[in-house]
């Protein structure tokens, strides 16, 4: 069974528990808000499920679509939204619309990859987003995982150079993770759906950056009865113009 056939066994399930913003944490919401206030343009939310995240950013002014592979999903999110836009698709369709987006919502969208597509699927998204685009993305965080000294945290972020482009301005010698590195550092888990994985949070930072990212912000934290969770704010630099 595919990922998108074992969400929609169980889409209505999904989308009755955890299908709304009082089933989000707090914490989130602060940080979706807070994201959304400085982007500008178009902004895709991929991965929507039932399309509480895409109506909340309707909600807080911005032009954004839904995009989810599941077509469960987006009938239920055009019913319980029937203000926003929602779209069958996924991180591959926004290839069709290079440097499009202003901002683009990846909120655990990422989990059910298999770890050797996650580097290529960070490519993609920064592909469709405009330079100078914001990506926030979300993902289940590696116990015990820091991001340490590779963070560009809220108070030191990166400068404006990519970490390839660094690479190649210095001659220091630049390669993406290899397959093998990437099976080793995921970390397959039970999800209530289907598999997923959790990734340490300086491995995910190296992906990122690897794709051409600038980080932003990261944060890190473990809410009582839950599982390790990370978030990332990523830019294209504004002179990319790949």
């Amino acid at each position: 069974m595919t990922v998108p056939e074992a969400y929609a066994a169980r889409a209505s399930e999904y989308a009755e528990v955890l299908g709304s913003m009082d089933a989000t944490a707090a914490a989130d919401r602060v940080t979706v808000s807070e994201w959304a206030q400085a982007l500008t343009g178009p902004v895709a939310d991929v991965g929507c499920g039932p399309g509480h995240w895409t109506e909340f950013l309707r909600r807080h002014g911005c032009r954004v679509s839904g995009f989810d592979p599941v077509p469960e999903f987006v009938s239920i999110a055009r019913r319980a939204f029937p203000a926003a836009e929602f779209r069958l698709g996924d991180i591959q369709d926004l290839a069709g619309a290079p440097s499009r987006y202003g901002g683009i919502l990846a909120w655990y969208c990422l989990i059910h990859l298999e770890p050797d597509v996650v580097p290529s699927a960070l490519v993609s998204l920064h592909s469709a987003l405009r330079p100078g685009g914001s990506l926030l993305l979300g993902f289940f965080d590696s116990p015990a995982s820091d991001a340490g000294d590779a963070v560009g945290s809220a108070a030191s972020p990166d400068d404006d150079s990519s970490f390839r482009d660094e690479a190649r301005q210095s001659g220091a010698a630049w390669r993406a993770l290899t397959r093998v590195e990437l099976q080793d550092r995921a970390e397959p888990f039970d999800h209530a759906v289907t598999t997923a994985y959790r990734w340490p949070c300086d491995v995910m930072l190296r992906m990122l950056r690897d794709a051409g990212f600038v980080i932003r912000s990261v944060r890190q934290r473990q809410d009582p009865g839950t599982r390790p969770h990370a978030d990332v704010v990523a830019v294209r630099p504004a002179a990319d113009h790949r």
